[in-house]
Formats: structure tokens, sequence, C-alpha cells
């Protein structure tokens, strides 16, 4: 927890030493559009007195191995929410978007972007980093599941009887 006592925010320290710190793969400021990065900038004392800027985290996932998410976060956390969140570098947007006819497949009728809790609509104080990392590994679970019902079912079309539910073991 020592390494973190540069974070001006109590909140973000509190959330990183209970829920992140083993997740955490980079961390520092942004001033002017350029990231300083408190484990590999040595000049990341006099970043910390600039004015406007914001916090930048990178973690690594624990249940998938591959994803890194990242995030902004200004000084309004937490009553806003961060201000860019990624996933491998694409906006997380990007990763809600799947047509209705695919989350049918998964028996999920709403707006993936609606529901998230980065909607600004269902954000709150009560929201926490960890939720926005949950919420991104069940999108991706769900994603997984998604593609392995499309198989399934070109599979079952071209070699088994239309009679056999294997989908009902992937579900």
């Amino acid at each position: 927890m020592n390494q973190y006592l540069w974070l001006e925010q109590k909140r973000i320290k509190h959330e990183i030493k209970n829920d992140l710190s083993e997740m955490i793969i980079d961390m520092g400021y942004i001033v002017n559009n350029t990231q300083y990065s408190y484990f590999s900038n040595e000049n990341f004392s006099d970043i910390r007195n600039s004015k406007n800027k914001n916090l930048f985290i990178k973690f690594q996932s624990k249940i998938f191995n591959n994803i890194k998410i990242y995030m902004e976060i200004s000084d309004r956390y937490p009553f806003r929410l961060p201000n860019k969140i990624q996933v491998n570098n694409e906006d997380y947007i990007n990763l809600l978007k799947i047509p209705g006819q695919y989350l049918e497949l998964v028996n999920v009728t709403k707006c993936l972007c609606c529901s998230s809790i980065t909607c600004s609509n269902n954000w709150s104080v009560g929201n926490k980093l960890i939720d926005i990392i949950n919420e991104v590994e069940s999108i991706i679970e769900m994603k997984k599941r998604i593609v392995y019902l499309i198989c399934c079912r070109v599979i079952k079309r071209k070699y088994l009887n239309h009679d056999i539910d294997i989908e009902r073991y992937i579900k």
C-alpha cells in the first residue's frame, strides 16, 4: 500500500488496496496528453503537482490473461465514471455492440450499452472500478458463449440430426 501514497484520492487508494492491487500493470498521470508512469518515470514527482491531470490505470484481467483494461480517471471520480475505458486498446463501447439476434442466443433482451454500469444513466457513487472490470469479463464470457453457440449451430446443420439439442449443453 505504501507505493500508492502518491495518489491524492482516498477512494482510489482504498479500492486499489482492497480490490485491485494484484491486477495493476501500470499507473500514473496524464498531463497534456502525455502519460507519466509511476513505475517507470524518474520525473514523476514533478508531474504530481501539475494541474489538469487525469489518473490512468492499466489492469490485467484475472480470468483472461490476454485481456488488458485501461482506464483514465478524472478527479471527479466516483461522482463521474472514468473518462476513457479501453479493452485491449479498443474502446469499451465497441465491446458492448452485439447485434440483437446474437444476444437472443444467450437470452439477453436488453441493449448491453444501455444496461452497462458505464452508461451515465446507470453510474452511481457506489460503483467501483472492480465492478467495471467484472462487467468487462462477463461481457467477454458472454461473447465466447455466443461464438460457441454459432459454431454449434453450424456443426449441427452440417453434420448432425436436427433433433439433437447440443446447444443446451453450451448455454
